[in-house]
């Protein structure tokens, strides 16, 4: 996938997390946060592009958390199949 320039990273997981925070606080708009098999954290707005990204660099056996209003949501392999498939409602 290709970087757009809502991406932030790779960046320390402290920055990634920030953006997030920030994202949800100031700009309205769901972030998902990850790190890849490298070690990198990178922090995306939230759309289908985001999630196929993140599962791809996590793999079948990681995790990347989500961050919206309220807490931010771990989300394993089998939820972001669910979610990669809804993604088309925020697209729109």
């Amino acid at each position: 996938m290709a970087a757009t320039s809502t991406d932030i990273g790779p960046v320390t997981n402290v920055e990634a997390f920030a953006q997030a925070r920030h994202w949800v606080r100031y700009a309205h708009r769901q972030s998902v946060v990850f790190k890849d098999r490298a070690g990198q954290w990178y922090c995306l707005r939230y759309c289908r592009g985001a999630i196929k990204r993140a599962m791809l660099a996590v793999g079948t056996s990681g995790y990347f958390l989500v961050h919206g209003q309220g807490h931010p949501a771990l989300v394993r392999w089998g939820e972001a199949c669910i979610r990669l498939k809804n993604a088309h409602h925020f697209s729109r």
